[in-house]
């Protein structure tokens, strides 16, 4: 399963995600890329997740993929 539902809303910092994550709870996190560097992402445009966003954590990509914290993440899988 994936994330779906998902809004980018540019800051300046990043670009806030918003999703609806793999339990069907909506959710947000603030991610150090643009709205077009995710948009090509989920668009299928730039392949793996870890080749495309190198310097993001484990965590940040995890939440890309199931809309998860590294916290809730962890206690699945523990």
């Amino acid at each position: 399963m994936r994330i779906s539902n998902i809004s980018l809303v540019p800051q300046s910092n990043g670009t806030l995600v918003e999703c609806i994550n793999i339990f069907g709870q909506n959710v947000a996190q603030l991610l150090p890329l643009t709205v077009e560097e995710l948009t090509d992402y989920f668009e299928g445009k730039l392949g793996d997740l870890q080749i495309a966003f190198p310097h993001l954590s484990g965590n940040q990509r995890e939440f890309l993929i199931t809309g998860l914290s590294g916290e809730q993440f962890d206690a699945i899988m523990s």
